[in-house]
């Protein structure tokens, strides 16, 4: 039998809806999944090929005692202890196997997940559902001199364009000089200015419009549908930026810095502390826990919860350690799969004992 082709994947703001869609619509059984933590520093790069050898015969042994044929079950992992790159820059970071019939799908992963294989009815996908949709961010990095903006989670970030943006403070502060000498007209000969006088006015007037100008950009890049913007800048400009928000639904975090000594790589890393909580879709989900616990709307009953998630009741599923440590963990794995299949979300949390599902009604 031919076995699926080896595709790679990587995790940039957030594990690919594709790459996860084929993940949790798979109905194949026996799924294998191979989870390896990365390199520990200082370890040589031959210690990968060994280690990622055990796992794989460690998995072949565990579908022939589930009754597959030893040859069948080598040939799943033809090929792929050449296929994974083990000196790479993607070599520091976990990786995740998940093989089936169907496919055969390497996801280098940014958590640090432990050693394990398993085999079963479902892929082990909780421990990587911080990556499922992760929340989103923007980062401004403004100065007078332009202005540079990504879409970002706390795993990653990618440029954001920024049509219709000032080039500058310089840009602003021209047309602003139009604008006064527009206003002037002569009075008995003379000069009448209709302006608030004074340079520092004008100045304050100048950075106002340029940051509005910045956020009425950014705004209608990403609409108000991404709430946190992380904008990093020297302090007047930061507090402009702040003043111009005309949304009500839009958060700043205000990160005073010059942009223009660092990168955004930096900036990303920067940003992640001061916004993480206020995108971290686990702790929102453990809020309304909070507030719903005890209601009919949740349920802990894992045989309650695994007919909801078949029935698609399930707007959010919690997942301890210990409930998947206490139970059928495939049970768990199945849920999860249901939940997601059915549009909820699902997270790892260990601020709840045992698991809860949150129904939609």
């Amino acid at each position: 039998m031919q076995q699926p082709i080896i595709e790679h994947a990587s995790v940039g703001l957030g594990l690919d809806p594709e790459v996860f869609d084929r993940l949790i619509r798979d109905k194949s059984t026996p799924k294998t999944t191979l989870l390896m933590p990365p390199r520990a520093p200082g370890r040589p790069v031959a210690e990968d090929e060994t280690r990622l050898r055990s796992l794989i015969n460690t998995a072949i042994r565990t579908l022939v005692e589930t009754g597959l044929d030893e040859r069948s079950a080598k040939q799943r992992f033809d090929g792929l202890l050449n296929n994974v790159d083990h000196s790479g820059a993607e070599s520091t970071s976990s990786r995740a196997i998940f093989v089936s019939d169907e496919q055969r799908t390497l996801i280098t992963i940014p958590l640090d997940l432990g050693e394990r294989v398993v085999s079963g009815d479902n892929f082990l996908l909780t421990p990587i559902a911080p990556l499922v949709k992760p929340g989103r961010f923007v980062i401004v990095a403004l100065t007078r001199g332009g202005v540079d903006a990504a879409l970002a989670t706390v795993f990653g970030y990618e440029s954001l364009d920024l049509p219709g943006a000032p080039s500058g403070l310089a840009e602003v502060t021209q047309y602003s000089d139009i604008d006064r000498q527009l206003q002037s007209h002569s009075v008995g000969g003379g000069q009448a200015f209709h302006g608030h006088g004074g340079t520092e006015n004008k100045d304050s007037e100048d950075l106002h419009r340029y940051a509005r100008m910045v956020e009425a950009a950014v705004e209608k890049a990403v609409g108000d549908s991404i709430r946190n913007h992380a904008v990093l800048g020297p302090a007047d400009l930061v507090s402009e930026y702040r003043k111009a928000v005309s949304s009500s639904a839009i958060d700043i975090h205000a990160i005073s810095t010059n942009p223009s000594s660092v990168g955004i790589t930096e900036m990303h890393r920067r940003a992640v502390p001061v916004v993480g909580d206020s995108v971290n879709r686990a702790r929102l989900a453990m809020d309304l826990y909070n507030r719903v616990a005890g209601s009919d709307k949740c349920v802990r009953d894992l045989a309650t919860v695994v007919e909801a998630a078949g029935q698609g009741k399930i707007q959010a599923l919690l997942i301890s350690d210990s409930w998947l440590r206490d139970n059928n963990p495939d049970q768990i794995e199945a849920a999860a799969v249901d939940t997601w299949r059915n549009g909820g979300e699902v997270h790892r949390t260990d601020d709840i004992d045992g698991g809860a599902a949150i129904l939609r009604y």
